[in-house]
């Protein structure tokens, strides 16, 4: 699971750059916006590939955290 987390984050510095690039130009804007969202979401998936790979309960909960949007349940609020 490593490698495939390490191939994300490749991906996803790619990504970056290149939506970086293409900002650059009015014609290309919308579409480097679009690849560097794209490399976002893989480094994001190569993290939590590497949280839960090395098993700790503390990943498990933040990947179960992010995965429900941040709902988890806390105290009620105040009336």
């Amino acid at each position: 699971m490593e490698a495939l987390a390490t191939i994300l984050f490749v991906i996803s510095g790619i990504g970056f750059i290149l939506g970086l690039r293409m900002l650059g130009r009015p014609e290309t804007a919308r579409r480097g916006n679009l690849v560097s969202a794209a490399g976002m979401g893989a480094a994001v998936l190569g993290t939590l590939l590497v949280i839960l790979d090395r098993g700790s309960t503390t990943g498990r909960m933040a990947a179960v955290t992010f995965e429900t949007g941040g709902a988890h349940p806390g105290p009620p609020s105040p009336a």
